[in-house]
């Protein structure tokens, strides 16, 4: 599924699902993180953000390129994209709220 949230700054972000294959990228990317509830909502929901104002991105391939993508973001856009992965998560994923716990 792919939607498109106008942010209150003006920036747009196409969200989309990842693909199968992508997931196992994701996986990667996370590293020993892999473990952490919070963490893989939070860099899932990162990721899930494939387009900035019509511009394409690509998949963080590290944690250090996630941490990155999260500040170019910035703390409404991963809420945004939280938001959305919990409205849209498939994959049965820890949401935001069990994530807390």
């Amino acid at each position: 599924m792919r939607e498109t949230i106008d942010m209150p700054n003006g920036k747009k972000f196409l969200m989309g699902n990842l693909t199968p294959g992508e997931r196992f990228d994701f996986l990667s990317a996370v590293g020993s993180n892999w473990n952490s509830a919070p963490y893989m909502f939070t860099a899932e929901a990162v990721c899930s953000v494939r387009e900035i104002d019509g511009v394409a991105i690509s998949l963080p391939s590290s944690v250090s390129e996630l941490k990155a993508r999260a500040d170019e973001l910035g703390d409404a856009g991963v809420d945004a994209a939280t938001e959305w992965l919990q409205k849209n998560n498939k994959y049965n994923l820890p949401n935001k709220e069990a994530a807390k716990n």
